[in-house]
């Protein structure tokens, strides 16, 4: 019998104990209510998810075909990387982001070689962003560090783009561009719609005279979205533009117009879009669309623009790998055109996507024709292609020696091959990537 007592006397013991233990950390049963439980479990759920850790594997291979009777004239270019972020939210009303990037190419023989566009690294590692954000009295939101920004409203050209030192390539699978350093506010009015940036450009200030300075305001009337953007900084000339983006019906319309002040006289930059979309399916949606470009500043061959950059014939030839690196794809001409087809989510499951595309420099008459195709091929896990073959008459978008004057086409075959004096003729290019999200 005493041996039974001490027993149950030392389970209630343990009991209670344990009982107590569960009462403080999740409060005491009896008398919470189960409102209070509700908090508990949401801050729980809160705690679990206040840093987030992820990112991108991204292996890509690309195959560039010419004209050209060696082997080596074919070369394959494996542009690999690897994204990492940190995504911190204590509460609603705090965040800091971080995102790092790895670029490996092996393909590269040595540390860096020259390229069509400049010099290549074999191994480069980007801090793409880095910024803090938070509110002000929920009427004012600030971002202090490196972010990204993307102001327009147009598809493939985008004239209003003031901020960012480099503009995106249209045919680009995804935008690799780093974030551009920035103190940025933003006050949105939410009962119309609109919202107002004010912007201070911090790369590369060591006086307080030399902050970049830009404003952005946008205005919602019924379907109509108006974009009004504004940028000044020391020693660049200001900059201007207006966007607009329109619903009539199934039609989307969008426009941008860009100025450039280069002494009092503006440079203007003007690209318009049309958008249509058909449903064919009961999920299942198609768009077709068109857009044009004017480029007041562009040229109407590319051994003009080479020249123009270059200054004069013998600066060219001293060093025409920084000309070329001057030069920025597809705002090379005076006009474009382009004309896509879009298939944005293909079977039950919106797996796989298939767009078509076509964009022509008007001014020396090539032309590029694509195909991208992806689809995932298990969780997190997506297969990406593509194939594009260049057409028309040499130039920016059939680039090789027949699009270039011998005084040109020599120097630059010296500097990208030294053990030839010609430049094989672009033909096509095929690609096969892999992405995994984690």
């Amino acid at each position: 019998m005493k041996t039974f007592l001490c027993c149950l006397l030392l389970l209630v013991t343990t009991s209670a104990w344990a009982q107590d233990r569960d009462d403080a950390i999740f409060g005491d049963s009896e008398s919470e209510s189960s409102e209070s439980m509700e908090s508990i479990d949401a801050r729980l759920k809160a705690q679990d998810n206040t840093l987030q850790i992820g990112g991108m594997l991204y292996f890509r291979s690309d195959l560039s075909i010419t004209d050209g009777e060696r082997m080596d004239d074919h070369t394959l270019n494996m542009p690999n990387l690897v994204d990492l972020y940190l995504d911190a939210r204590p509460n609603d009303r705090v965040r800091a982001f971080m995102r790092g990037r790895l670029s490996w190419n092996p393909s590269i023989d040595g540390e860096e070689e020259f390229g069509m566009y400049g010099v290549r690294e074999r191994t480069r590692v980007d801090l793409t962003e880095l910024w803090l954000r938070f509110d002000m009295k929920r009427t004012v939101f600030v971002t202090i560090g490196q972010a990204h920004i993307r102001w327009g409203a147009t598809r493939i050209w985008n004239p209003v783009d003031v901020i960012n030192s480099t503009r995106r390539t249209p045919l680009a699978l995804f935008d690799a561009r780093n974030g551009v350093p920035q103190i940025k506010l933003h006050m949105p009015i939410e009962r119309l719609g609109w919202n107002f940036y004010a912007l201070a450009m911090t790369d590369s200030v060591k006086h307080l005279d030399t902050f970049g300075v830009a404003g952005r305001g946008e205005f919602v009337f019924s379907t109509v979205e108006l974009g009004l953007t504004g940028a000044y900084r020391k020693h660049t000339d200001p900059k201007a533009g207006l966007d607009i983006s329109a619903g009539v019906g199934d039609v989307d319309i969008t426009g941008e117009v860009g100025l450039t002040f280069e002494e009092e006289t503006p440079t203007i930059q003007a690209s318009g879009g049309l958008q249509y979309g058909i449903r064919y399916g009961d999920k299942d949606v198609m768009y077709l669309g068109v857009e044009y470009f004017y480029n007041q500043g562009g040229y109407n061959s590319i051994n003009d623009a080479l020249l123009s950059i270059g200054t004069d014939l013998a600066v060219f030839n001293e060093d025409p790998g920084e000309v070329l690196s001057g030069l920025q794809p597809f705002y090379i001409g005076k006009h474009y055109a382009a004309a896509f087809v879009l298939f944005p989510g293909l079977g039950d499951n919106d797996d796989t996507s298939v767009n078509l595309s076509a964009i022509t420099n008007l001014s020396d008459r090539s032309a590029v024709v694509r195909c991208d195709w992806g689809t995932k091929i298990l969780t997190h896990l997506s297969l990406e292609t593509y194939a594009q073959v260049h057409v028309g008459e040499p130039g920016e978008l059939k680039f090789g020696g027949d699009a270039l004057d011998d005084w040109i086409e020599i120097p630059i075959a010296q500097s990208m091959s030294p053990d030839t004096y010609t430049i094989p003729n672009s033909v096509a290019e095929v690609g096969v990537n892999l992405r995994m999200n984690f």
